[in-house]
């Protein structure tokens, strides 16, 4: 019965949350200075890329927020050290009804991001909630083509919660979708 309730909870929060009216605002790719990046930590390569990444926007000078999401399916065997990154744990972050516990994700979304990258690679609940609860000026998103909610029967069609998003036929390779997503975002916000 749980899972039923917690599914159901879930989907009417996504679809609250995407009535609610946002602060749209796209700078050049120059004049982004705050970033929140979503991703699923699910084995410690995942965590190394986008470390990696990170480390590569803030030598930009950007500053860089992470949250992290851990399955049920991975323990976490790896320690990590960085400031502004949060993780959250499925068996303990998320609770009866689904969503994260607040106390868990209110520090990352205190702040008013200049852009959202979700690195989820996959259409997820977890990613989209945080998405539309976070303050950001635009949301970006890697989009693989026919896997709409594939991974979470509960999720959105990524193109309909990320304002700009990238397609590809194979899973994410982080470091690519971010090259790219640097080439686009210069290329079309000049």
């Amino acid at each position: 019965m749980s899972n039923f309730l917690s599914r159901a909870n879930r989907r009417y929060q996504l679809k609250k949350l995407m009535a609610k009216p946002r602060r749209k605002e796209l700078k050049r790719y120059a004049d982004i200075k705050k970033i929140l990046l979503i991703f699923m930590l699910d084995d410690e390569a995942s965590w190394a890329i986008v470390n990696k990444c990170v480390q590569q926007l803030e030598l930009q000078g950007r500053r860089v927020w992470v949250v992290g999401f851990v399955p049920t399916t991975y323990k976490l065997n790896c320690v990590i050290s960085r400031t502004n990154t949060y993780i959250i744990h499925e068996k303990d972050g998320i609770g009866f009804l689904g969503l994260p516990h607040e106390e868990d994700i209110a520090l990352p979304l205190e702040n008013q991001y200049d852009m959202l990258i979700d690195v989820t690679g996959e259409p997820n609940f977890f990613a989209q909630y945080m998405a539309l609860r976070c303050d950001a000026g635009m949301r970006v998103a890697y989009v693989r083509r026919n896997a709409a909610a594939q991974s979470d029967e509960v999720a959105l069609d990524n193109t309909k919660v990320y304002d700009f998003t990238i397609q590809g036929d194979f899973a994410i390779d982080v470091r690519k979708f971010m090259d790219d997503l640097e080439k686009y975002l210069v290329m079309i916000l000049k």
